[in-house]
C-alpha cells in the first residue's frame, strides 16, 4: 500500500460509513452536517501531516484549528449524548 493511500481512506471511509448510516425519512442536512463537521476536525490534520512530509506549507500550525474542531465537535457530541438524549 502506498504511502499517500492512507490518509485517503482514512478521509474517505468515514464519508461512507455516515452515509450508509442514515436513516430512511432523515432529512439530507442531517447527513451533510456530520460529514462537514468530520471534514472540518479531520482536513487539518492531515494538511499538518502532508505539509510536514513536504516541508511547506504551514506544517504543525495546521495541528491547532484541527484539534480545536475536533474538541469542539466531541464536547458538542457528548452533550448531546448526555443532556439532549433524555427530552
Amino acid at each position: 500500500m502506498h504511502a499517500y493511500t492512507t490518509p485517503l481512506i482514512v478521509w474517505l471511509v468515514p464519508i461512507g460509513i455516515q452515509r450508509r448510516a442514515r436513516l430512511p425519512g432523515t432529512p439530507a442536512h442531517w447527513l451533510w452536517t456530520r460529514v462537514v463537521t468530520h471534514q472540518l476536525a479531520t482536513l487539518p490534520l492531515l494538511a499538518a501531516g502532508a505539509s510536514t512530509i513536504a516541508g511547506a506549507g504551514g506544517g504543525l500550525y495546521w495541528l491547532a484549528p484541527g484539534m480545536i474542531f475536533s474538541f469542539t465537535f466531541a464536547g458538542v457530541n457528548s452533550w448531546v449524548l448526555l443532556v439532549e438524549i433524555l427530552r
